[in-house]
Order: structure tokens, then C-alpha cells, then sequence
């Protein structure tokens, strides 16, 4: 499935069909995957024959005729959508792309869903296989697929996963069709992303440490100061303009800053027009082969949110001057929620990163005999005798 899969998204990437594509394909995989699943089904109830479980799915899809979907958890809801010129997107999130791994993993998670197995059609046993829906306070996973009038294809409810109960890739799950009762044990290539955060699409937003060679940052509050990277393969980053009585407090807290960009962590995104950046800090970040990419971190509340704009030097090469396209085309007009934790990374004051320097420290002098202060001479050797002191005897061996 894995090479079927590839080959899809190459011949289709950039397209709406590549979803469908993706479908069809973990669709026909369960023609094979019935074949193992047979045998052990019909050891477990022989009056039950395997089958898809949404069968007109398949169809649907070729059709062209998938306009989104709707997942749900206890915590979350998602909404995709396809625009009039064919892009994927989160409808609540105004708009922005979604990330396609997300979108693709749910319908072919749909497409391949095969039955093996009836389960209880009591309703009060339901939360047993975790198929209590989200909006009745269950932990079930809600999952609808959409035709382009926004009519449903296919609604399901996954559950619960049985320990130890896999066919090679595809693993056990219990599931039910929403408005039923009855539930069923299933088999899938399950890809379901629960997490919002993973269905935003982020692909070209990281700048990676080892290519930072400077950042300029401008606090909110306070002196801008630079950090710059060292000469030489594996150089450290250093503060510039360190004062003679100033010494750095941790050179990782520079390293951490200079590849915050690494991975951002984005938790949630929203029009940038729709908070204030205003007092926002600010971090130019450069690369050693020209690209140049600006960070503004802004505080709204208890979050704090990120936005990315990119440019290129004029001599920079053409893969360097693409990249910087491709992050404005995704991040222009957005803002990405990221952790405090990451914000206070990026924001710190001049004044956090510093400390003052420790005054050298003059070793203590040895004790004498009888507490008399020694006055060793340099190297070790013994002080000379005052001039006309005579020497003193040798001492006499004990007969």
C-alpha cells in the first residue's frame, strides 16, 4: 500500500483527486487483507462474512463527489472544506490550509474500515467499547465524510482499540454507524489524528539551528541585542557587545534562541488581523546563505502567538529565494499559537542573558610551621636567607 500510496500522491499532489486517489487505494487493499481476516473471522462467529463497511463508499469517492468531512472528539471538532478553486481547508480556522497527512489518514482510515466481527446492539454497553458519541459526554471518535452539497457519505464512531488483535498494518478497532446501535469489531489502516494541532498545515515554517548564522532581537521592552554564531563547524553562538564586567549566564540559553524556529510547536492558528502585535517582540533571524526571515512573538492574554515573514538577499540562490516564497505563501496574513514556554525562550531581555563577572579569585597562603606564614618564592623554591644570615647546620644523623 505503501508504494500505491506514493505513486498516487506524485501523479496527483496539488490536486483535490489526491485524497480520493489515497482512498480508493486503502479501499482495494481490504480485498487482500479479507483473505487473513476470513479465516480467523470465521472461527470466531461462522454466521458473520466479512465486509466494508461503508460499501457505496468506494464509488462516492471515484465520483469525485467528496467535499469534506467532520471529526469530532469529547475536546475538539474539525471542520474541512474544499474551496471553489479546489484547496483543502479548516472552515473554523477562517480558512487556513489543512495539513494533507491529517485529511488523508481520516478517509482512508473510512474507506478501509472492514467488519469481521457483530459486537452488542445494547446501547447502555456502548462506553464498554468506547462508542459513547462525543456529544453525549462519550470518548468515541466522530467521524463524517461529506459530498460536495455537504451531504453525508459515510458517519462513523470509532472506539476502543483490543489489545493484540492486528492483521500486518491493519489494526483492530470497534466502530458503529452514527444513529445505530448495533457496533462491530472492524480492521483498518487506522490514521486518525486527534490531536488539532496535527491537522494544521505547517510544512516550510522551520528555519533549522545549524543554518542560523545571526539573530537580531528586539524586545518588547528594553535594548535590542544580537546574537551572532561563532567562526568555524560546530561554533558556539555568542552575545555581541559582552562589556568587560559581563559574562554570559548560559551560552545554551543563545543556542535555544537561535533554533526556536527549529520546531515552533504551533498549537492553533488564527488571522494575525484578528490580534494585537503591537507590542510584540521581534527576531531577525539570518542564514549563511541569505535567507532572512523575520518573527514577531506577541502575548494575548495567557497565550502567546507567532507570525513569519521570509525574504532572501539578492545574491542568495534560487532554492534558498523558493523557500522564502513558499513561508510567505504559507504563513502571510496568520498567526500560529506556540507554547509560553517557547515565547519566553524567543523574548528574553538583554539583561537574562548576562550576569556579572566573577572576580578571579587569589589562592589562599599556606600555613608555616607553628602557624608561621610561608613565603614561598615562585615555582615552589625556597625564599632566600637574608643577606649575611649564615646557613643552617645539617642536621645529624642518630647514631
Amino acid at each position: 500500500m505503501a508504494e500505491a500510496t506514493s505513486a498516487a500522491r506524485r501523479r496527483l499532489s496539488g490536486s483535490e483527486k489526491i485524497v480520493l486517489a489515497l482512498a480508493a487505494v486503502a479501499l482495494a487493499t481490504t480485498l487482500a487483507a479479507i483473505l487473513a481476516l476470513g479465516a480467523r473471522a470465521s472461527r470466531e462467529t461462522s454466521s458473520f462474512a466479512p465486509r466494508a463497511m461503508f460499501p457505496e463508499l468506494a464509488s462516492k469517492l471515484d465520483a469525485g463527489d467528496f467535499g469534506g468531512l467532520e471529526f469530532a472528539t469529547k475536546d475538539a471538532r474539525i471542520v474541512v472544506s474544499r474551496t471553489a478553486d479546489g484547496k483543502w481547508v479548516l472552515s473554523e480556522k477562517g480558512g487556513y490550509p489543512v495539513a494533507e497527512g491529517a485529511l488523508v489518514g481520516a478517509v482512508a482510515t473510512v474507506a478501509g474500515l472492514e467488519l469481521v466481527e457483530p459486537k452488542t446492539k445494547n446501547p447502555e454497553r456502548h462506553n464498554l467499547l468506547g462508542l459513547v458519541a462525543p456529544d453525549k459526554g462519550g470518548g468515541a471518535r466522530a467521524l463524517t465524510l461529506k459530498e460536495k452539497s455537504g451531504a453525508p457519505i459515510a458517519s462513523v464512531l470509532v472506539g476502543e482499540e483490543p489489545l493484540h488483535r492486528e492483521v500486518g498494518s491493519r489494526r483492530a478497532v470497534y466502530v458503529r454507524k452514527a444513529g445505530e446501535d448495533a457496533t462491530f469489531l472492524a480492521y483498518t489502516d487506522l490514521a486518525l489524528e486527534t490531536d488539532p494541532s496535527a491537522w494544521i498545515a505547517t510544512d516550510g515554517l522551520s528555519l533549522a539551528r545549524d543554518r542560523v548564522s545571526a539573530v537580531r532581537v528586539t524586545p518588547a521592552e528594553g535594548p535590542a541585542y544580537a546574537v551572532k554564531k561563532g567562526e568555524g563547524e560546530g561554533a558556539a553562538f555568542t552575545l555581541e557587545g559582552l562589556g568587560p564586567e559581563e559574562e554570559l549566564s548560559s551560552a545554551y540559553t543563545l543556542s535555544t534562541m537561535a533554533g526556536a524556529l527549529a520546531s515552533p510547536g504551533i498549537e492553533d492558528v488564527a488571522k494575525a488581523a484578528t490580534l494585537d502585535f503591537s507590542k510584540a517582540a521581534r527576531l531577525d533571524y539570518e542564514t549563511g546563505d541569505g535567507l532572512l526571515v523575520t518573527a514577531r512573538v506577541a502575548r494575548v492574554g495567557d497565550a502567546a502567538w507567532l507570525t513569519l515573514d521570509a525574504a532572501a538577499k539578492g545574491d542568495a540562490k534560487d532554492d534558498v529565494k523558493s523557500q522564502a516564497e513558499a513561508m510567505n505563501a504559507r504563513a502571510s496574513g496568520w498567526a500560529y499559537k506556540i507554547a509560553t514556554t517557547k515565547a519566553d525562550q524567543m523574548t528574553k531581555a538583554r539583561a537574562d542573558l548576562v550576569r556579572p563577572k566573577k572576580a578571579e579569585e587569589t589562592p589562599a597562603e599556606e600555613p608555616g610551621i607553628d602557624g608561621v606564614q610561608s613565603h614561598s618564592a615562585p615555582g615552589g623554591a625556597e625564599p632566600p636567607l637574608p643577606e649575611g644570615e649564615p646557613l643552617p647546620e645539617p642536621a645529624q644523623e642518630a647514631p
